[in-house]
């Protein structure tokens, strides 16, 4: 994990494996969120318009 560019702490191997300038690019659309069990983060009719990746998973 990089310091340098912005990674310290970082824990999903999905952003880790970004290059520095690729992590860079989208830092300011990540935001950590706190979801409950059993809340639906998509249904059915819904587009996908965004990822989740897992930080903690009970």
């Amino acid at each position: 994990m990089s310091s340098s560019d912005g990674r310290r702490g970082e824990r999903d191997r999905l952003l880790l494996a970004l290059s520095g300038a690729e992590y860079q690019r989208i830092l300011p659309g990540l935001e950590i969120l706190s979801i409950p069990a059993g809340q639906v983060l998509l249904s059915g009719e819904s587009a996908v318009n965004h990822v989740v990746l897992h930080e903690n998973i009970v």
